[in-house]
C-alpha cells in the first residue's frame, strides 16, 4: 500500500477501484485479487486512452491522477508529456514503464543485467520508488 492509499498489484486508489466495480473495505479489498484488479486496471487504462488519446498521457494520469493531468492540459497549449510540469514521481513513471516493456519484450538481450545482484543494484538507484527498494 502506498502512502497515498493506492494498493494491490495495480496500485489503485480506493475511489478509483470502487468506480471500476471493485469492493474495497475493511474485510474485502479486491485490489489484491489479481484477476479482478487486472481486469479493472485494463478497463481504466482503456478509458484514460479514450479520453486522452496518448499512452504517455495515460501513464501520467494513471500515476498522478486524471484530475491533475487534465488541469495541466488546461494550463498549457500543448499535450506533450515531456514538456509538462509534473510531480517528480510522475515524471519518472513513464520511463520506468518503458524500461519494463523493453526488458519484458526482449529478455534475452538483457539477461546479463537480470541477475539478482544487478537487480538489487538497479533498485538502489534514487529514481526507483523507495517502496520498491525496500521490497528488494
Amino acid at each position: 500500500m502506498s502512502r497515498a492509499g493506492a494498493a494491490g498489484y495495480w496500485q489503485l486508489m480506493p475511489g478509483t477501484a470502487r468506480d471500476l466495480g471493485l469492493k474495497v473495505g475493511k474485510r474485502i479489498d479486491e485490489r489484491f485479487n489479481v484477476q479482478k484488479a487486472t481486469d479493472a486496471a485494463c478497463r481504466y487504462l482503456r478509458s484514460l486512452y479514450t479520453q486522452l488519446g496518448s499512452w504517455s498521457l495515460v501513464a501520467a494520469a494513471y500515476n498522478a491522477g486524471p484530475g491533475l493531468l487534465k488541469n495541466q492540459l488546461k494550463r498549457h497549449d500543448h499535450r506533450d508529456y515531456y514538456r509538462m510540469s509534473l510531480p517528480r514521481e510522475t515524471r519518472y513513471y513513464l520511463y520506468r514503464v518503458l524500461l519494463y516493456k523493453e526488458v519484458l519484450s526482449r529478455p534475452d538481450d538483457y539477461s546479463s543485467f537480470l541477475s539478482l545482484a544487478s537487480a538489487t543494484q538497479l533498485l538502489s538507484q534514487p529514481w526507483i520508488r523507495s517502496e520498491w527498494r525496500q521490497a528488494a
